[in-house]
């Protein structure tokens, strides 16, 4: 993870930085003092909160890397971008700009939070039936629920990629989860249903290699795309495979062979040296209450009692 926090004053420094850190162009005649920009980032995400004391304009020329979808604490914004024009008010969660997209911004005297996407954390949750990186289509969510659901995400993701202890396993989870929750939270064009090659793909050799190499790699942060490059088949031709073969999806076998290794961790860590929630965090799973239970669930008892038998 890494961690970024500064404080400007004054147009031309923040002209400086929003330059440097999102290629954007200000219009200082318009800007009074300052800008405070705090960010924190997990693989494929960055998760950042700002500050304008300032009222501004600013334009991308270059079309954005990355999905931003934002959250207006105070303030107000407007966005300007493929012939949409966008204005938030303080409360408002949307989709400020999308991958691939130049922008015309008017920031007023504003807080908000951002989460930075890149399409390649898209990727690792869900693909187009072209198989490449889901694009958000809408700019507000599909439900209240919804909206609610992502600042629950966005905080969760913020807490644990400001922890400079949150592990590797751990810090790709919560990565994965913005991306599906996003997803989840704003219409988008991918696509989970399965063409011909992958109905054709879906073998059960296909099943043996793919546990193959997650039983070789539990400790790597994977993604279901990861496993399919692997076996030379398509994510929903490895998807498919499992529901049809095993009953369960790759992630959810994988989770359950890194529930295995923490078991067996915790049967031969000292007490003294190590915590239920240090091993749960190695092995990825990012929240202790639903680990233990499913601990208890699979091999009869708590976590702790294994650790202090």
């Amino acid at each position: 993870m890494t961690h970024l926090s500064l404080e400007v004053r004054g147009p031309d420094q923040t002209a400086a930085v929003l330059a440097q850190r999102y290629a954007v162009v200000i219009d200082s005649t318009l800007a009074t003092p300052g800008m405070r920009l705090e960010q924190d980032s997990v693989p494929g995400v960055d998760l950042s909160r700002i500050r304008y004391a300032m009222d501004f304009t600013a334009a991308a020329h270059e079309p954005r890397a990355a999905t931003f979808i934002a959250r207006l604490r105070t303030g107000a914004l407007g966005y300007r971008f493929a012939h949409h024009d966008n204005r938030w008010a303080a409360g408002d969660v949307f989709v400020a700009t999308p991958a691939g997209s130049t922008m015309w911004v008017e920031v007023h005297d504003c807080d908000v939070e951002f989460a930075a996407i890149a399409p390649s954390a898209f990727v690792a949750v869900a693909q187009t039936a072209a198989g490449g990186p889901p694009a958000l289509t809408g700019w507000r969510p599909v439900s209240g629920t919804a909206g609610q659901q992502w600042l629950r995400t966005f905080d969760f993701a913020r807490r644990t990629a400001a922890d400079p202890g949150t592990p590797p396993l751990m810090a790709g989870a919560a990565a994965r989860l913005v991306a599906a929750t996003a997803l989840a939270t704003f219409p988008n064009d991918a696509t989970v249903d399965p063409t011909v090659e992958d109905r054709r793909d879906a073998l059960p050799l296909t099943v043996r290699r793919a546990v193959a190499f997650i039983e070789a790699h539990p400790d790597r942060d994977v993604s279901v795309v990861d496993i399919a490059a692997a076996v030379h088949v398509t994510p929903r031709a490895v998807q498919l495979a499992f529901r049809r073969h095993l009953g369960t999806t790759p992630m959810a076998y994988l989770r359950r062979v890194r529930l295995d290794r923490a078991h067996a961790e915790l049967r031969s860590a000292d007490p003294a040296r190590t915590t239920v929630t240090a091993v749960a965090g190695r092995w990825g799973f990012t929240d202790a209450g639903r680990f233990a239970r499913r601990y208890r669930e699979t091999y009869g008892r708590p976590p702790s009692t294994t650790l202090y038998s």
